[in-house]
């Protein structure tokens, strides 16, 4: 009897430990780039390749996190950690998020992500204005090459594009 209570407390442990947690975290990154990987097949033409390509690296790396984790089991435990460090940036995080996806069909995909991107990381603590207008800039226009220019798939349009 008592190596069976002794049987289910290490159990616990084991659906606690962080190993349990990145190994079901890189199947879950495996499942969403199988995903797009097949939902790929119905862009015509040169669009489908790049939802393609991306959804072979989320299946590699989230096989490889699996095997790490599985690895990393092997070798030696290690101490529990919480699922998320900061719970309140966390809940910012999440909470811009869904924001996003309001602010996207009433004003679009540029002018949201811009916003976005520009006042998460403020909510965050970031504080460097030089690096954050930078980054946020060459992004949307590296996403303004991509979806436009490259594989010219239309976004939600501009709210001043009427």
């Amino acid at each position: 009897m008592s190596g069976y209570l002794v049987c289910e407390i290490s159990m616990d442990k084991a659906v606690e430990s962080p190993n349990i947690q990145d190994g079901v975290a890189g199947i879950c990154f495996a499942a969403v780039g199988a995903a797009s990987i097949y939902w790929s097949f119905d862009y015509t033409g040169a669009s489908g390749l790049y939802p393609r390509v991306l959804g072979a690296v989320i299946v590699l790396l989230g096989l490889l996190m699996v095997l790490r984790s599985m690895r990393r089991a092997v070798i030696k435990p290690v101490n529990d950690r919480p699922l998320v460090d900061s719970p309140r940036n966390f809940f910012i995080a999440i909470t811009f998020g869904f924001f996003f996806l309001l602010l996207v069909t009433l004003i679009g995909f540029y002018t949201s992500s811009l916003l976005v991107l520009l006042t998460l990381p403020i909510a965050l603590g970031f504080r460097r204005a030089v690096p954050l207008v930078l980054s946020a800039t060459l992004f949307i226009v590296f996403l303004y090459v991509l979806f436009s220019l490259v594989l010219e798939r239309p976004l939600p349009r501009e709210f001043f594009q009427i």
